[in-house]
């Protein structure tokens, strides 16, 4: 570091005694200048927080490090699941009345079609005046449909006596998480009627029509119930099913922090703040908390980039200006744009920023790497950026027995 800082002293009491012109002695050393504004970014670091594990990552998110949804194949699984110790006679009479109960006052969810579960159909109402025979349940994606319960493998659905009606044995273990790159993707519950050929025909409209978007949760007995609805003018115990290994595709979210090098003892890592969400359909999406930086930035997610000095200024926002730093709000939304190519493993954000020292040197910023002295992290996104110039606490990254500054105000 040492031997860093004499050349880049000499370097620039050379800009003023080279007998060429200082533009054209930046224009030919761009990349090595910009090396030197890292490396006193880094030995300023270093003297602050002290030397850098080797094996120190900087990606301190807690979410698993496998894609949403598995990519290789857009497919449907499921297979039979064998009575569990005859659950019929032992549990659902049991639940019953409970069940009856409780239903009404039952959680409404979002329904999340991406996902694995055993399914076991345990009770379903039906009114008097409904005419409806069979029930069918399907996942639909591609413009195609796969019913779960359906004939050949045994009726999911038939009602022999209006009102409540406690349904049959068999259960289905169902896994859709790997059409989270599939188009059109939904479950639907339906009402059928069926022909003595074996074929059916969807009542009062099609399959669309039914689509599940929402269903109703609830525990007796320390066993967990689903109540789905027929259509959106359905009831909730049209069908109400037993549930068990439910392991749904979560929406991925990280927040990233970032120090452009404008001052290069300045650790608050709040220069751009962003979080990068990709949604359980796979779509992705970048949302900016914080601009705590005064020069123009390129910000590059995948293979999206947004600019303060572009895009941001289009938007009313002004490179020399913080925006929400100096008395933050950590619900604001800056800027909400669309991003492509996002990859939470590799995080794969860098950020370009326009040197304060040297007109016209460029800087590229990545992710930081394992081991080497930071400049972008990942976090959840729950965790708070600082206030500004409030540099990072030093028991942000060691172990708490080894941090013996607290956080520093630069002046």
């Amino acid at each position: 570091m040492k031997t860093k800082f004499m050349t880049f002293a000499m370097s620039m009491a050379l800009l003023g005694t080279v007998s060429c012109s200082k533009n054209d002695f930046v224009e030919e050393n761009k990349s090595y200048l910009a090396d030197l504004e890292k490396s006193q970014y880094a030995a300023n670091y270093v003297q602050q927080y002290g030397e850098v594990s080797s094996t120190q990552s900087w990606d301190f998110s807690t979410i698993s490090n496998t894609p949403a949804a598995t990519r290789a194949g857009e497919s449907l699984s499921w297979r039979y699941l064998d009575p569990v110790n005859d659950w019929l006679t032992r549990w659902a009479f049991n639940d019953k009345a409970q069940v009856i109960k409780a239903i009404d006052n039952a959680e409404v969810k979002t329904f999340n079609p991406y996902l694995s579960v055993d399914l076991y159909p345990a009770y379903s109402y039906v009114a008097n005046d409904n005419n409806i025979d069979f029930y069918r349940l399907a996942v639909c994606y591609n413009n195609t449909t796969e019913n779960i319960y359906r004939q050949g493998v045994g009726y999911f659905l038939e009602i022999l006596n209006k009102g409540w009606n406690t349904l049959g044995r068999f259960g289905r273990e169902i896994n859709s998480k790997s059409l989270t790159s599939a188009s059109n993707v939904y479950w639907a519950l339906y009402p059928t009627d069926i022909n003595i050929l074996g074929k059916e025909t969807v009542i009062g409209g099609k399959i669309e029509d039914y689509k599940i978007d929402s269903y109703k949760e609830f525990k007796v007995n320390g066993r967990t119930y689903w109540g789905f609805r027929v259509g959106s003018n359905g009831s909730y115990s049209d069908l109400i099913c037993m549930v068990r290994n439910i392991d749904p595709v979560r929406p991925i979210a990280k927040r990233y922090m970032i120090e452009d090098l404008g001052s290069k003892k300045d650790f608050d890592f709040n220069d751009v703040v962003v979080d990068v969400i990709q949604a359980i359909d796979g779509s992705q999406k970048a949302i900016i908390r914080a601009m705590g930086g005064t020069i123009d930035f390129t910000l590059k997610i995948g293979s999206t980039e947004w600019s303060k000095g572009d895009q941001g200024k289009a938007a009313g926002y002004k490179v020399e200006t913080m925006y929400n730093t100096e008395n933050p709000k950590w619900d604001d939304v800056l800027v909400e744009f669309p991003v492509s190519g996002w990859n939470p493993n590799t995080n794969n954000v860098s950020l370009t920023v326009g040197s304060m020292s040297n007109s016209g040197v460029i800087i590229s910023i990545p992710f930081s790497k394992v081991g080497e002295v930071p400049m972008i992290i990942a976090l959840d996104t729950y965790v708070d950026w600082q206030k500004e110039r409030v540099s990072l606490p030093k028991d942000w990254w060691v172990p708490a027995k080894e941090a013996t500054v607290d956080s520093e105000v630069i002046e």
